[in-house]
């Protein structure tokens, strides 16, 4: 089956989570390594929102709007603050335990509440605009485009809604598996279509107008007859450029895919991830289940390098900014690696846990949310 989809290049962050089948098959973690620093990071601000949403695994991720952060704890602590020094705008206790990372559009600012409604809040007072029940909780943060707010829940449904009164537009829904992990993918919508990845291995485009399915494609097949063999799970985001997307499929592949024809580019079997990757012009850098961090490029999918030192320390999704890649691991240790070489060239200790979610990248500075709502700033120099 031919795609059809406009040219348009874009990147896009999103969420993820972890899942356990018995015991833990996770390595020990090993002793954080000597590193003869080459980088510095500046901590400017640090901020507590409330509850961090670490037992359940949220991926709560601020957004921004100009010159200021809109942010939310898992306890329905909402917040705008200044970028530059943290001061606090306004906060207004929502009173409603949350399940997503925030997104700031149109003078709002929508997010999954855990008893399945995405709420929309006013920009300038935080302020309740409405909100509206899905049926389903929301994992993923909602994404804004061609003027509609798309949301995810975890019953395998997209639904397309109003931003301005929350009415319900369309929804399309894909068959669940039976065992699964505890996460999803967001979409990607642009250019009047919106593309997502579901737990079955399927790479699915929709038109944005009708939520009818234009075009699927199967991306990854189960591994064995056992059903753990089969997990098929796609919670990391995937991400756009030049006309290809890249995706990874838990406990099976990373793959790119010609996004004018359908058609698999190439596959990496060795290399996969259960959560956010990033991409910089030319390569794609993931933070594997077992605490490697991995080069690949963006061409052939090969292995530029793959750095072993932090294995078992449970790093975050990774940052990816010129000639630079980082991660958080579970002590709350920033490490930098050269993106170049995968050497590791600096760390910082920044809060006492880390974070399921990718920082938000500013002109000039970087924003991490962690596992206990902790909202920290800094820049590397």
């Amino acid at each position: 089956m031919r795609f059809w989809l406009p040219l348009f290049c874009f990147c896009c962050l999103s969420g993820c989570s972890s899942w356990f089948y018995g015991h833990s098959n996770e390595p020990k973690p090993v002793p954080l390594p000597e590193i003869a620093s080459s980088v510095t990071t500046d901590i400017v601000w640090q901020k507590s929102l409330g509850a961090g949403g670490a037992k359940e695994q949220y991926v709560l991720v601020p957004d921004h709007v100009g010159d200021d952060i809109f942010a939310i704890s898992a306890d329905g602590h909402f917040y705008r603050l200044r970028a530059e020094n943290g001061e606090v705008v306004f906060h207004v206790a929502l009173k409603n335990r949350i399940s997503s990372g925030v997104t700031a559009a149109g003078g709002a600012v929508f997010v999954g509440a855990e008893n399945g409604d995405i709420i929309a809040l006013s920009q300038s007072d935080g302020q309740m605009l409405w909100r509206k029940p899905l049926g389903a909780m929301t994992l993923v943060r909602p994404v804004v485009s061609d003027g509609l707010l798309l949301a995810v829940t975890t019953d395998s449904t997209v639904t397309a809604l109003s931003p301005e009164d929350g009415d319900i537009l369309w929804r399309y829904s894909t068959q669940t598996p039976m065992i699964q992990m505890r996460g999803d993918a967001s979409v990607l919508a642009g250019g009047g279509v919106v593309m997502m990845v579901n737990d079955l291995g399927y790479f699915t485009v929709l038109d944005a107008k009708t939520g009818l399915p234009l075009a699927q494609n199967r991306v990854a097949m189960g591994l064995s007859g056992h059903r753990i063999g089969n997990l098929l799970d796609q919670n990391a985001l995937p991400k756009a450029n030049r006309h290809i997307l890249f995706g990874s499929v838990y406990q099976n592949k990373m793959y790119a895919l010609n996004l004018e024809t359908g058609a698999v580019l190439w596959e990496n079997k060795t290399v996969h991830s259960n959560q956010d990757f990033a991409i910089s012009p030319s390569d794609i850098y993931v933070t594997t289940p077992h605490g490697s961090i991995v080069a690949l490029r963006q061409g052939d999918g090969s292995m530029i390098w793959k750095n072993e030192h932090l294995r078992g320390r449970k790093l975050s999704p990774p940052l990816a900014i010129p000639k630079r890649v980082a991660a958080l691991d579970f002590e709350g240790h920033l490490i930098w690696l050269d993106a170049d070489s995968g050497a590791l060239i600096g760390q910082k200790k920044i809060g006492k846990v880390g974070s399921f979610a990718p920082p938000l990248v500013l002109d000039q500075l970087l924003i991490w949310q962690l596992q206990n709502g902790q909202l920290v700033a800094f820049r590397p120099q």
